[in-house]
């Protein structure tokens, strides 16, 4: 289905990196179907006291380790135990680090909301060429009130209690240091590492997603780089990928919007302007989207409500 998220959709390198614990009575299960701990271990090309410390739980297995022990069943029991493990509750951790992490099992509307969030004012950052790799996952804020809900969701959904750091004036930061977190986002919703501007566009799972799901990530946009102001709704991006698929989400449900293109000099990326002015298109907005940050969805409530 669309909406679910599966552990096995880390890429290869990031599935060497990350590990998984609370697997060991599965991994006891398999093990005896395939012939016990000693024949596996062999098949595997692995150290039996390599293996035996997943069976007895003392060491978590990596996600690539998991999937050579998958290889070696049928098709369709990999299957099986597949969609039985990822219906599990797991906890993931880095290499090195002690920090234990929740990943969600499905794309809902808070989830699509963070990654609206940080393709718009988030950044994440890491490296595989050092041995601590520095992955952080940041995302700026104007409001206190908005950042508290970011927060509280990034808690909801990963169990990470983010850190606050010094921003820039006339903001405040949360982020979080952690390969799991970084890595859900890169892999699972294609979230730049690193200089992002002009290269986001909607992630291929909200795509898929349902219409609330898809209007909540546009929500994050807007929340990040949108305004209500003289009448206006307003988004803006340097990216012309995400201009274009939010300009065909918000036409494939009805909106009325303008697009206006902003140069200021060879030096700049152009700015992609959607404008949504229309009473119409800014009632259905509020019905349909909304802004979650507090003084925006104050000032439209406040506009739709006027007599």
């Amino acid at each position: 289905m669309a909406d679910k998220v599966s552990i096995f959709d880390f890429n290869k390198d990031n599935s060497r990196n990350i590990y998984l614990h609370g697997l060991n009575d599965i991994l006891k299960e398999i093990f005896l179907s395939l012939g016990g701990p000693v024949k596996t271990s062999k098949q595997l090309g692995f150290k039996y006291t390599k293996t035996k410390e997943w069976l007895s739980g003392r060491k978590p297995i990596s996600i690539l380790d998991l999937r050579k022990v998958l290889r070696l069943l049928s098709f369709e029991t990999s299957l099986s135990y597949i969609q039985r493990i990822d219906g599990s509750k797991l906890l993931l951790s880095c290499r090195y680090s002690s920090a234990k992490i929740l990943i969600p099992k499905h794309i809902d509307a808070d989830l699509a909301y963070l990654v609206g969030i940080l393709m718009g004012d988030g950044s994440l950052s890491g490296s595989s060429l050092n041995k601590i790799g520095n992955w952080t996952i940041r995302a700026f804020f104007d409001n206190l009130q908005h950042q508290k809900i970011f927060d509280s969701i990034l808690k909801a959904k990963f169990n990470v209690s983010p850190g606050f750091g010094d921003p820039p004036k006339g903001c405040t930061v949360s982020y979080c240091c952690s390969r799991v977190v970084h890595s859900f986002f890169t892999d699972l919703f294609e979230v730049c590492n690193g200089f992002k501007c002009d290269k986001i566009y909607v992630p291929n799972r909200i795509w898929k997603s349902d219409s609330k799901v898809q209007f909540a990530f546009i929500q994050g946009l807007f929340d990040s780089d949108g305004t209500f102001t003289k009448g206006s709704i307003k988004y803006s991006t340097t990216s012309k990928k995400m201009s274009g698929d939010v300009q065909k989400l918000l036409g494939a449900n009805g909106f009325n919007f303008s697009v206006n293109v902003w140069i200021k000099d060879k030096k700049y990326l152009p700015l992609y302007t959607i404008s949504i002015k229309s009473k119409k298109s800014k009632n259905l907005f509020y019905e349909l989207i909304n802004f979650r940050h507090p003084n925006k969805k104050f000032l439209l409530e406040k506009y739709i409500k006027a007599p």
